[in-house]
């Protein structure tokens, strides 16, 4: 029978060729045994790349047996501190992702080069220290590579505790060391819990311009911006002298946008116009103010946190929203490993009032004195307290703060009155004794239980309705007139709210902004805003000025008489101007309030202030 192909392929075993006796061996017998044929050793480890010393420790269990072999790994930091002994040497490496330090156990050689500040790549194996160490689990480098050398003798971040004054001679260096790392950290934390804070709530992020045609608040601490040089301005102003109508021109062409404009001292205007395109609009963004008060709260350049909100016509709403994002925010640093680290950082110790550092002396020392220290947690349990934030209107402030003077019970540098408004250290009172803090304000006034129990943590104030003329010309009026304030017969109020917190004071406000085109307008001439009556220039006049353009002037004069600095402004309210309200937040003041930090320079990656811009 003829074979089939498949079959035709096949050959028989013994007729198949054997290989070559170089290759070939016989099969081992399924009778033999294995045993005496060592096992290969396993493969090392391999070696991983840990991201940061941060997420090393949070993934190393403290109770757990260490494997065998230990992990081999790579990390990259910087030298904080090294001790070299004649037959071993100590590290500590930081990389700013954690407080917590990193021991790595070196040999002499691997040391030789090393020093404080050096930017290094170590290898090694990650085992676990002996019971009673610091450290749970150390480094023993096997490989050390120096990324970038350190001078010893000139780094001058040593082993050694800095003052903060003297670290913000530094401000390039000082994040190297941990405490101002992890404020860099709350910052970033803080700035993504916001953005998700609002998104949640329908609000648009907007990006406003920080060069500007006019100063918001009309307080005239603002920067201006030239595109010339110091000698053609100087030109200009000699000009000036001898011919004011051609220096007018000369400055006109000297000047990069024709007109003055300013660094912004709030992005509030612009946003009004974006919450009447998008409803409600939140942004963070530098503000400028040329103030040289060199206090613990001051800044020169700052972040605010602003948000507007159209169809909104109750300041309550706008508090509490204001309430419900420091909420937010101090829950999630409390949660986060970021309160953890904070609290080690500060221990057991107070978080200290700064009065004397804002320039009330004596007097505003004297007002504080007998505020304890507030320790840092329960700064946040006061925040986080289940009871709202109190509310106090303007009024009632001032009858509490005089009556604190009456029965000596305080001392002010400045004498409380309807008129001279709230200084610093007023508001640090107001904010102890209605805030709590173990307030013993008097009347009820603090929050001590009735039962005897323990007071309450220090919650912040919301001061309400505060006279017309202590606020901008865009607040509008407020509902209904304060009590008090009707009682004496004290000029209207607006409706508006500062926001205290215990130790620093203000650090938010808010209104309900003027959306009627006349009132707008009445209430800029009572600010002296608009020009004089002539139209002159492009300055904004003063009170007499505005007091005769109010006696000639009629509605058509009143749209010549806009600067056209705030004509944008006043143009809102012409087609389509809702019922709207908002508020700023000092964002460094918050973050200073929320870390236990004293002065607010602190918090600030590059602080600028009167006198000082060194980077």
């Amino acid at each position: 029978m003829k074979p089939t192909p498949r079959a035709r392929g096949r050959l028989h075993p013994f007729l198949r060729p054997h290989p070559p006796p170089s290759t070939w061996s016989p099969r081992p017998s399924p009778l033999r045994s294995h045993a005496t044929t060592p096992p290969p050793p396993p493969p090392p480890p391999p070696t991983r790349t840990v991201r940061s010393i941060a997420a090393l420790l949070s993934s190393t269990p403290t109770a757990a047996p260490a494997p065998t072999p230990p992990p081999s790994l790579t990390i990259h930091g910087f030298i904080r501190s090294i001790r070299k002994q004649k037959r071993v040497a100590f590290a500590v490496l930081a990389d700013g992702s954690t407080t917590e330090p990193l021991q790595v156990v070196l040999s002499p050689a691997q040391a030789e080069g090393l020093s404080t500040g050096a930017g290094v790549r170590l290898t090694g194996q990650w085992v676990a220290c002996a019971a009673g160490r610091e450290q749970s689990h150390e480094l023993q480098a096997t490989a050390v590579t120096l990324l970038g050398a350190a001078d010893a003798g000139t780094y001058p971040l040593q082993k050694k505790q800095q003052s903060n004054e003297y670290l913000r001679t530094m401000p390039h260096l000082r994040l190297r060391t941990p405490f101002n790392a992890l404020l860099l950290r709350l910052r970033s934390h803080a700035i993504g819990r916001v953005t998700a804070f609002f998104a949640a709530r329908g609000f648009v992020h907007a990006h406003p311009p920080v060069i500007s045609s006019s100063d918001c608040e009309g307080a005239g601490e603002v920067f201006r911006v030239l595109g010339s040089t110091e000698e053609a301005e100087e030109e200009v102003e000699v000009g000036a002298a001898a011919d004011p109508g051609a220096a007018h021109a000369a400055s006109a062409s000297a000047s990069f946008f024709r007109t003055p404009r300013y660094l912004t001292v709030s992005a509030q205007l612009h946003l009004e116009a974006v919450a009447q395109a998008v409803g409600h609009a939140w942004a963070l963004a530098p503000a400028f103010r040329a103030d040289r008060s060199d206090t613990a709260r001051h800044l020169a350049e700052f972040y605010m946190l602003e948000a507007e909100m159209a169809f909104v016509d109750d300041v309550a709403a706008v508090m509490a929203l204001v309430e419900a994002l420091v909420r937010d925010l101090v829950r999630s640093v409390r949660d986060s490993p970021l309160g953890s680290e904070l609290l080690r950082a500060k221990g057991h110790d107070g978080v200290e009032e700064d009065g004397v550092e804002d320039g009330g002396g004596a007097a505003a020392a004297s007002s504080s004195a007998s505020s304890a220290p507030v320790p840092l947690l329960a700064r946040w349990h006061g925040i986080l307290h289940p009871t709202a934030w109190p509310r106090i209107a303007y009024a009632t402030a001032i009858d509490r703060l005089q009556a604190a003077v009456a029965s000596h019970e305080a001392r002010f540098a400045h004498a409380p009155s309807w008129t001279g408004g709230l200084h610093a250290e007023h508001e640090r009172f107001l904010a102890r004794v209605y805030g709590g803090n173990g307030g013993g304000g008097g009347g009820g006034d603090g929050n001590a239980s009735s039962d005897g129990a323990a007071p309450a943590p220090p919650q912040p104030v919301f001061i309400t309705d505060y006279p017309r003329a202590l606020k901008p010309f865009y607040m509008a009026p407020s509902a209904a007139p304060a009590p008090a304030a009707a009682a004496v017969g004290v000029a209207p109020t607006v409706a508006c709210f500062d926001l205290l917190v215990p130790g620093i004071g203000e650090i938010a406000g808010g209104s309900v902004r003027e959306h009627r085109l006349p009132q707008l307008l009445e209430a800029m001439r009572r600010a002296g805003l608009l020009l004089a009556h002539d139209g002159g220039g492009g300055g904004g006049g003063g009170p007499a000025a505005a007091a005769v353009a109010a006696a000639e002037a009629d509605d058509d004069d009143d749209e010549r008489l806009i600067p056209d600095g705030l004509r944008w402004y006043v143009d809102l309210r012409r087609w389509g101007s809702v019922p709207h309200a908002g508020f700023g937040l000092g964002f460094d003041r918050l973050l200073a309030y929320v870390a236990g930090v004293r002065n607010v320079k602190d918090v600030v990656t590059w602080p600028r202030w009167a006198g000082r811009c060194d980077c």
